[in-house]
């Protein structure tokens, strides 16, 4: 009698709940790439550390020059060469300029630096250093000076827990004070295959035997997964091979991943050694290939934290959607990231018709279809709702179907067709949904190659189409005074922002390559003072082709900008923020609108 088959969510939900993050350890900034933050960084250094010369020039007293210019240079004594790295504190006073090199502190009295190209010097290496400097060009304060803080105070938010660390965010960390970094390690993966049948890739198969290309496919999973594939080989059908396999292995690893084995054959090695242990149990759970699967946590010699095991069974398009469905999150949470990212499935159409197993969730690997003359456009863009806007069309990646034995099209696989477990036949048309796992996002924006491209929209007939954007400016007290009261020292804030937005909607193509250039008829923006924030809406209108959503958001983006640029002087913490499509209409997909949240 055949067990009760368990839903996908309940197998996942007991996987999940045997695994933790790995126990953090510091590690120095050259060992923690690939790592996750154990807990928040805050800056120990302010970014720039003091204030410094954004340009290679001279340290001038703004007032000095003034009126510059070619016609009447003001000329100044040089009394210092300020190198980058350098200690020398010198001060310029009236009358006197200090050469400076991009990156060397500020001289006190000093408030500005005129570029040498605005000078009468030379540029370049190996200028001698003149007694006098002759300034062809104002400079007001501030001018080219970067001031310490500007970046970063010390104190301040770098990194959040949870951060997986590449290039830029040690970069950040380093910039802030910090030469290591508490994190939990990169999770070491042990994978090993099983069946006597396997010979090693490139060699030549005898009777009855295969390459083994799931070792190949699970290191390769897994280090897309963020994690560090550990070969363990290949055992045959023997127990005691496994056994020992198992045991050299589990003091050098912190996960194991075998394949194979775990159906109810005569020679199914990995349950017949494992299932009597009691550590793992051996279940069937209802998807279509990856029926039989086996979990547990093993425990170690030495008495240490136990290892999780995943035995898969041997066909490599189950090993394929088992990585995917049920390992992948698991590895994740081991790494300790901030949300386990479970892959999104997204709405879809069958473009031809195919079978599904009664009573399992099918995962199909799949291919985008390609043979449209014209692709669906996704019309509101992704940040609406699912189901919005036209789902891709796929087909089997595989012309033999669904069968979990077909490898060699899995190199063809851009994503899974996910077809529910009610359902037995899928007819061209019938919506399914769709996890993306060989392009990071599919669709109407990628060519055959899977290269960026814009989508042909000349066939769709012009309509009326309107997006309604919003954002905030979260500010001071003394900002949002100095708002109401007209004071501050830039000037009219809110009309600043607002000709900023209508410009910025207009030229959103020249910011965002795969945007269409089009028509926009008319743009709103208007800005409300609240109690401790401006609150900013755009309204983009057009009668073309395609929607305004980018339109509008760029509108609110800039202008949000323009109003930090404009009241930093009073006080820099301003701070942009819920910037969200919030209304469209018109288009294929017709009318939405974003439910209110409730009140901040």
């Amino acid at each position: 009698m055949s067990a009760p088959l368990i839903p996908v969510e309940e197998h996942l939900a007991g996987v999940l709940a045997a695994v933790a993050p790995l126990a953090p350890v510091r590690r120095p900034l050259a060992d923690a790439h690939g790592c996750v933050l154990a807990r928040d960084l805050p800056a120990r250094l302010a970014v720039p550390p003091f204030d410094n010369s954004a340009m290679d020039g001279f340290a001038v007293r703004a007032a000095d020059v003034g009126d510059a210019s070619p016609d009447r240079p003001v000329r100044l004594r040089v009394v210092a060469d300020l190198p980058a790295g350098t200690d020398a504190r010198p001060g310029v006073g009236p009358g006197t300029a200090a050469r400076i090199m991009t990156g060397a502190p500020l001289p006190p009295g000093a408030d500005a630096v005129v570029p040498v190209e605005q000078t009468d010097q030379p540029a370049g290496p190996g200028a001698p250093l003149p007694g006098v400097v002759a300034v062809l060009a104002p400079a007001p304060p501030g001018r080219y000076v970067r001031r310490r803080g500007d970046d970063i105070e010390p104190g301040d938010p770098v990194l959040r827990a949870g951060t997986a660390l590449a290039g830029r965010h040690l970069s950040a960390a380093a910039s802030t004070g910090h030469g290591d970094l508490l994190v939990h390690p990169r999770v070491r993966v042990g994978v090993l295959a099983t069946g006597a049948e396997l010979v090693p890739p490139g060699a030549a198969p005898g009777p009855g035997q295969i390459p083994d290309s799931n070792t190949a496919l699970v290191l390769g999973l897994v280090r897309e997964a963020g994690a560090v594939p550990v070969p363990l080989g290949t055992v045959g059908d023997e127990p005691a091979a496994l056994r020992r396999a198992l045991a050299e292995a589990l003091p050098a690893v912190d996960v194991v991943v075998t394949t194979g084995g775990v159906s109810a054959g005569a020679y199914d090695v990995v349950k017949e050694v494992l299932a009597p242990l009691g550590e793992v149990a051996f279940t069937a759970v209802a998807m279509q290939p990856g029926k039989p699967q086996g979990f547990g946590v093993l425990a170690r010699p030495d008495g240490g934290p136990g290892v999780p095991i995943f035995c898969l069974p041997g066909n490599p398009v189950s090993v394929f959607v088992s990585m995917h469905v049920l390992v992948r999150p698991a590895l994740a949470r081991l790494r300790g990231l901030a949300a386990v990212p479970a892959a999104p499935v997204l709405p879809a159409v069958a473009a031809v018709g195919w079978r599904s197993p009664a009573g399992r969730r099918q995962y199909l690997p799949a291919v985008l279809d390609r043979e449209l003359a014209d692709p669906p456009v996704l019309d509101p863009p992704a940040l609406d709702p699912p189901g919005a806007g036209a789902p891709v069309r796929v087909r089997p990646a595989a012309a033999g179907g669904s069968g979990s034995h077909l490898v060699a099209s899995l190199a063809r696989a851009e994503a899974l067709a996910v077809v529910a477990a009610d359902v037995e036949e899928v007819a061209p048309g019938d919506a399914v949904g769709v996890m993306m796992v060989g392009v990071s996002q599919p669709f109407t924006h990628l060519d055959a190659a899977g290269h960026a491209r814009m989508v042909d929209v000349t066939a769709k007939t012009p309509t009326v189409r309107e997006a309604v954007a919003a954002g905030e400016v979260r500010c001071s007290a003394a900002v949002m005074t100095a708002l109401r009261e007209g004071t501050v020292p830039k000037g009219d804030v809110l009309a600043v922002a607002r000709v900023a937005g209508i410009a910025a909607a207009k030229k959103t193509p020249d910011l965002l390559p795969l945007a269409h250039v089009i028509g926009v008829h008319g743009v709103v923006v208007d800005l409300e003072l609240a109690q401790d924030r401006v609150l900013i809406t755009a309204t983009v209108r057009t009668a073309d082709r395609t929607g305004v959503e980018m339109e509008a958001l760029t509108a609110v983006s800039v202008a949000a900008l323009a109003v930090v640029d404009m009241v930093k002087g009073v006080d820099r913490a301003a701070e942009i923020t819920r910037v969200r499509v919030v209304a469209k209409s018109g288009g294929r997909s017709g009318d939405w609108r974003r439910d209110a949240p409730p009140a901040p």
